[in-house]
């Protein structure tokens, strides 16, 4: 049971009337029984009027626990695998075929001359930039021949970034391109390619070669930014596979990150090696899309939150902040494969070797990561160990309504009070000989999950915590 839970049942209890006391007793005893949180509230508006007509001392906390712990892994323990009904698609892919490229010197005057609403395909290969290529045109796939390069000729244009997918763009596919940053460090954020904003759909980036990008801010290699406010405006069916993503510098950021209102996604049989920082990201919490107001405090909005998302057959090579100074040039514990905040993930058939940690399933802001699968995966040579699973900071923030919740103004050393439910980890090879930590490291209010390793063993497998406890079970 959620820590959530007590927090408010117990808060105020001679002030509601006996429906609403019925609300949170149905609330704490979804351990025990298969009670879905909409029921329940569906229950309460029928017979209490008080509560759909706006109690703010009632239904303002109720729809915290709807918004923010997520209810898509359900009152059971452990995940439910994503269906493969939410992954992105791809049948669309196929009208490029047939096509013939057309050569290009320079993109954004080859753009110009696409015939409108007709699939265009351009060719380039040796480019130097000097801006952003921003892409909002549909039906466009951008190949690369071989041997191809693109690099800039100055400081990554205004946009800071190679090339910029927009608003409302659609069918949109970058092949084959090799991004060269050139070893030059920059003091400012910086990408190879950025998706970012609202009502994008469609996106797919392929065997990409992307390499020697440094900044000592923030850089990425991919970044997908869901900036939408609705389930409509989100990006969605985003495919990111069989790219080469190597010699990154990323200050605090990851090489390749999915963050905010994004939905059926794909990080797929990609390579990352020699970064120095997250290999790949998957983010919620961060204000990238429309924060919420819930009893005067400010929350990251209910759809800030990647999901529905499948991460498979990566692999991850030497990634160590010790080259960082974002981390004072040494040792952080950072994972090779970052869950933060994120919602309804596979993490499936994935390989780190000589990582900070091999895979990492936390939350940095105030939300509830839920429903995360993490099964045959390998981790091997990590620093601290293969496994951190858990929130980072003591005390939770229902239990602390003090804590700064407002993703857009809350500073790093405040963050970490968020709780992790419903994850699954089964049959990985954590092959780490000597942790300097654990194999498997728990932190804090990690609640309702299946932990299945050697040598693990269960916490409070009866739930029923409260606080900073965790509560997991080691069979399904």
């Amino acid at each position: 049971m959620g820590s959530r839970s007590i927090n408010l049942f117990f808060k105020k209890c001679s002030d509601y009337p006996l429906s609403h006391i019925v609300f949170f007793v149905f609330t704490f005893l979804r351990g025990f029984f298969q009670v879905r949180y909409l029921l329940i509230v569906l229950f309460m508006c029928v017979s209490s009027s008080t509560v759909c007509l706006g109690s703010e001392h009632v239904i303002t906390p109720v729809l915290a626990i709807l918004l923010n712990g997520g209810a898509a892994g359900g009152a059971g323990w452990g995940a439910n695998p994503v269906d493969d009904s939410q992954r992105p698609e791809r049948a669309w892919l196929d009208q490029f075929n047939g096509i013939t490229p057309v050569s290009v010197t320079t993109i954004d005057a080859a753009l110009q001359n696409c015939t409108p609403e007709a699939y265009c395909v351009l060719e380039v290969d040796q480019l130097e930039l000097t801006d952003t290529v921003y892409l909002n045109r549909p039906k466009t796939k951008i190949i690369g021949k071989a041997g191809n390069k693109i690099v800039f000729s100055g400081d990554y244009g205004g946009g800071g970034a190679f090339i910029q997918i927009e608003d409302n763009a659609s069918e949109i596919v970058l092949q084959g391109l090799n991004l060269d940053g050139k070893d030059q460090n920059y003091n400012r954020d910086l990408y190879g390619i950025i998706v970012e904003g609202e009502n994008i759909n469609k996106i797919a980036v392929i065997d990409c070669e992307i390499h020697h990008i440094y900044s000592n801010d923030n850089a990425h290699a991919i970044a997908v930014y869901g900036a939408g406010a609705t389930e409509d405006s989100a990006i969605q069916n985003v495919i990111i596979e069989d790219n080469n993503i190597h010699d990154m510098h990323t200050g605090t950021s990851e090489s390749v990150a999915i963050n905010g209102n994004v939905k059926h996604w794909e990080i797929v049989r990609n390579q990352i090696s020699h970064v120095n920082n997250i290999a790949i990201g998957m983010i919620g919490g961060e204000g990238i899309s429309p924060v919420q107001i819930i009893d005067g405090r400010t929350f990251p909005g209910t759809l800030d939150a990647a999901r529905y998302g499948f991460v498979e057959q990566n692999s991850v090579i030497d990634m160590s902040t010790v080259s960082n100074p974002g981390y004072g040039n040494a040792h952080s514990w950072a994972g090779g494969i970052y869950v933060d905040g994120a919602r309804d993930i596979n993490i499936t058939g994935n390989s780190v070797d000589s990582s900070e940690w091999g895979y990492d399933i936390g939350v940095e802001n105030c939300v509830t990561p839920n429903n995360i699968l993490l099964e045959n995966n390998v981790a091997a040579n990590s620093y601290y160990g293969d496994l951190l699973i858990g929130a980072y900071a003591h005390i939770g923030y229902n239990e602390d309504s003090t804590i700064n919740c407002n993703p857009t103004a809350s500073s790093d050393e405040n963050e970490g009070h968020g709780y992790v439910e419903n994850v699954t980890v089964k049959a990985n090879q954590f092959n780490t000989a000597s942790p300097s930590v654990n194999s498997v490291e728990f932190s804090y209010r990690l609640r309702q999950s299946v932990i299945i390793h050697p040598g693990v063993t269960a916490q409070n497998p009866d739930g029923g915590v409260t606080g900073d406890e965790n509560s997991f079970r080691i069979t399904e």
